[in-house]
């Protein structure tokens, strides 16, 4: 296991790099629960993120632990809260965050935690919350005697993400670079389902594998000619059954593109794409994968009062 240190960390402070979630663990027993806690410890894994689908997940936890607390960094997040059947909730109410933390404590057999996060702060309006309702403050005290070592904060948002670093009190921040969470927004901004544009990465990646680079496109339907030397359209025009239009996702083995890049960056050359650096370079010729439903890009001015139309 290869293990990280915090900028603002101790010297005896080292994280895994592979920590472990507990969001579906209420799902299971109690003993199922406690064996996967222990089993992670033996492999390496020292870092726990208690966030949990349900309060169900802290007794067997803290049985799990016993003996070992010493040895594991334990994550809460204040603004999770559980309510009277067990279940995750969400709260910006600071006695309800302050009665849940000190629940956490003794349930967990612990008098500190490693990592007391601001739960979800994905506004502008969620900061300001926050902030006015003294559990910002509230945080920042438990951090000064003691009780939680290190201020975090999950986002999945980067302009309020900044607004929280600035603040120069932040040593962790978890935020989303899951593809499938984050194209969930393309539903409501973007073209296409998550769905449909998984399967899109997925067919990709596939024809990456079988031909080493691929990349999404759509047939064009308009008539291309390219311009001769003296300012005219030449003749005749490019066949349009061979045309297609280029998108993203382009995927390719990272070996492939890391050499045809840094070739590039020596070279001062510069190229429309990634697929043009790596054709350029290691020869290899792209597989189109089509998309019926076409992605918008970003390359003219125009485009942009076309995507403003979808926002």
């Amino acid at each position: 296991m290869e293990y990280r240190k915090l900028p603002h960390g101790g010297p005896q402070e080292a994280f895994s790099v592979l920590g472990l979630g507990t969001g579906g663990l209420h799902l299971a027993s109690d003993a199922e629960i406690e064996q996967v806690i222990r089993d992670a410890i033996d492999h390496g894994i020292n870092f726990f993120d208690l966030c949990a689908g349900g309060r169900s997940v802290y007794e067997p936890f803290g049985r799990a632990i016993q003996g070992r607390r010493e040895k594991i960094f334990i994550q809460v997040h204040l603004g999770a809260v559980y309510k009277e059947s067990g279940e995750y909730g969400w709260s910006r109410d600071l006695r309800q965050i302050q009665d849940t933390f000190e629940w956490e404590l003794k349930t967990l057999d612990t008098d500190y935690v490693d990592m007391g996060f601001l739960h979800c702060v994905d506004e502008d309006s969620d900061w300001e919350a926050l902030k006015g309702s003294g559990i910002w403050d509230y945080l920042k005290e438990l951090k000064a005697k003691g009780v939680v070592r290190h201020i975090g904060f999950s986002s999945h948002t980067p302009s309020v993400a900044n607004q929280i670093i600035d603040t120069g009190l932040i040593d962790m921040m978890m935020f989303s670079i899951n593809p499938a969470y984050d194209l969930e927004k393309g539903d409501e901004l973007g073209i296409g389902s998550v769905t449909e544009r998984a399967d899109l990465f997925r067919r990709c990646h596939e024809a990456c594998s079988e031909h080493g680079a691929a990349v999404a496109a759509h047939r064009i339907n308009d008539t291309v000619k390219m311009e001769d030397g003296d300012g005219k359209l030449a003749t005749p025009p490019v066949e349009r059954d061979r045309l297609w239009g280029i998108e993203t996702p382009q995927i390719f083995r990272l070996s492939d593109l890391k050499t045809a890049l840094r070739k590039a960056l020596d070279d001062g050359k510069s190229f429309t794409d990634d697929a043009a650096a790596l054709e350029f370079y290691s020869g290899l010729r792209p597989v189109p994968v089509e998309n019926a439903e076409p992605n918008i890009k970003i390359t003219r001015v125009d485009d942009l009062r076309i995507a403003a139309a979808f926002l």
